[in-house]
């Protein structure tokens, strides 16, 4: 069973408590689109992911997923502060190599400039339903865990 820390570090490589509460949880994932899935998904560059226990589904920043050309496959209505909007889901194969973890997913287009969300892509409980995570908010710890070949 991989175990992978996230955590972040400060002076003497000691946990730093304020920048996990100030970022919250997060860890490096790579996103490819489903037609380069058979090669090693582990060579595009690294997006950074938070981690979202609120969130049910994935969500990818719109402007992340048109540049790596990822298919529409759906879109969900959704409701704003400035009403009621249409957003685009991409798909896209998604790779932990820190956890072991490789499968196509889903994913609900966001602005995440306007949110202002410094990441790429916000990992939601689908996500989360493959792995076990340690919030030690005390120690300022995050610990990720996943079952080899889980999918």
């Amino acid at each position: 069973m991989p175990v992978v820390s996230a955590t972040f570090e400060a002076d003497r490589g000691l946990p730093d408590r304020a920048a996990l509460l100030r970022h919250g949880p997060s860890i490096d994932i790579h996103v490819v689109p489903l037609s380069r899935y058979a090669e090693r998904a582990s060579e595009a560059p690294p997006a950074g992911a938070i981690i979202d226990t609120a969130t049910r589904h994935d969500c990818i920043d719109a402007t992340f997923a048109e540049r790596l050309r990822l298919p529409v496959v759906d879109t969900v209505e959704v409701l704003t502060p400035a009403g009621h909007d249409t957003i685009a889901v991409y798909a896209a194969f998604v790779a932990v190599p820190r956890l072991g973890l490789r499968r196509f997913g889903s994913f609900v287009g966001i602005d995440f400039a306007y949110a202002e969300v410094p990441h790429r892509v916000v990992l939601g409980r689908s996500f989360l339903e493959q792995v076990i995570l340690i919030y030690d908010g005390f120690r300022g710890r995050v610990t990720f865990a996943s079952s080899p070949g889980r999918e």
